[in-house]
């Protein structure tokens, strides 16, 4: 992986080379070119001074001091001065001018260094090559941005410290303290006391955030990067499940708006006292209601009854005389029957002699 970037950084650095016009890379390849640019030693110190010159006319009295006075950590001071300058390392980055740091530190900072080198060559054009059409075009683009909204606003002498959107509810909140803009120009001094508590609040508030991503980080695994399809998968279904919320949140509104928010600001109805006259009403009615389900039941049987009565024959109570004269007469019979039994019973066991002899 490493040899690969390698290879792809030595095409690109060789082909801006060329396109510079670069003498001290005359014949040599792609590998050579790195190896000059990368490795510690005087053709490296020789290339960047070079490019800092190429880019900028005014370094060459900085980088090409006379020969008498140039030195080799003079020479290193003054290559990181002027990479310094170009915002291309810190002002201690001497291992990084040298060539000793890592291979990827250095392929970040010759890539930059050759970007503004030929970003600069496009850009550059001779100030005798303007004619009046050039000379017009750039006085309509500066109409056109001075023309713009805000230009003005940029060279007011008073400084504003907060940003329009911020200002507006800051002026709010000062016009709730007492504050008249027509009136006074300058806003009213905030208390002391209160800045500092509020920003012992907040220091408290983002700690308790501090501490809850913290906790966070511990228990969220970060998936690896085999787990990529995954992920992708992932953020398509999440991303089309907030597209539907949205959707849901701005029906929500409009349904709210067009049917729920005249009724939300209206004062509540007042309430006439006549909670206990309908539940005595409504005991009365349970009651009633059950009074006319047993007279229900009431009927159903008697129904019932009168279609058996109309069922069974005319003469019923006749048959039922009858019927009660054969059953006493039967009954009769059968005590006579048992009246015989018993004398019968009676009359064998006097008449037998006694089973026990002395």
């Amino acid at each position: 992986m490493a040899e690969a970037v390698k290879n792809e950084f030595a095409s690109s650095v060789t082909k801006r080379l060329k396109s510079l016009n670069c003498d001290y890379i005359e014949g040599m390849d792609d590998a050579s070119v790195v190896d000059l640019i990368i490795n510690p030693g005087k053709g490296r110190f020789y290339l960047l001074q070079w490019l800092f010159t190429r880019y900028d006319s005014k370094l060459a009295t900085l980088l090409n001091p006379p020969q008498e006075t140039a030195r080799n950590d003079s020479t290193l001071q003054r290559l990181l001065t002027a990479a310094f300058s170009m915002c291309l390392c810190r002002l201690d980055d001497t291992d990084l001018i040298k060539g000793e740091t890592p291979l990827s530190k250095q392929i970040s900072f010759i890539d930059k260094l050759l970007d503004l080198v030929c970003t600069r060559e496009r850009s550059y054009v001779p100030e005798t090559s303007f004619d009046q059409s050039s000379a017009s075009q750039r006085d309509s683009y500066m109409d056109a941005i001075v023309g713009q909204e805000g230009f003005l606003y940029m060279l007011e002498d008073g400084v504003d410290l907060l940003p329009r959107d911020i200002r507006a509810e800051v002026e709010r909140d000062w016009v709730h303290t007492g504050w008249n803009k027509d009136t006074s120009r300058n806003p009213p001094l905030p208390n002391l006391q209160d800045l500092m508590t509020k920003s012992q609040d907040l220091s408290v508030e983002l700690e308790k955030h501090n501490l809850t991503l913290t906790r966070l980080k511990e228990e969220v695994t970060v998936q690896e990067e085999n787990h990529h399809p995954e992920i992708v998968s992932l953020n398509h279904v999440l991303c089309l499940a907030l597209r539907e919320l949205s959707q849901l949140s701005q029906g929500f509104s409009q349904c709210y708006q067009a049917n729920v928010s005249q009724w939300c600001h209206r004062p509540p109805p007042h309430l006439a006292d006549l909670g206990p006259a309908f539940h005595r009403v409504h005991g009365q009615l349970s009651k009633f209601t059950k009074m006319l389900e047993d007279l229900k039941a009431i009927r159903q049987h008697t129904s019932q009854l009168n279609k058996r009565i109309r069922e069974k024959p005319e003469n019923f109570p006749g048959n039922l005389v009858n019927a009660s004269k054969e059953a006493s007469e039967k009954f009769e019979s059968c005590l006579t029957v048992l009246e015989e039994a018993l004398h019968r019973c009676t009359t064998d066991f006097k008449s037998r002699p006694p089973l026990l002899t002395v």
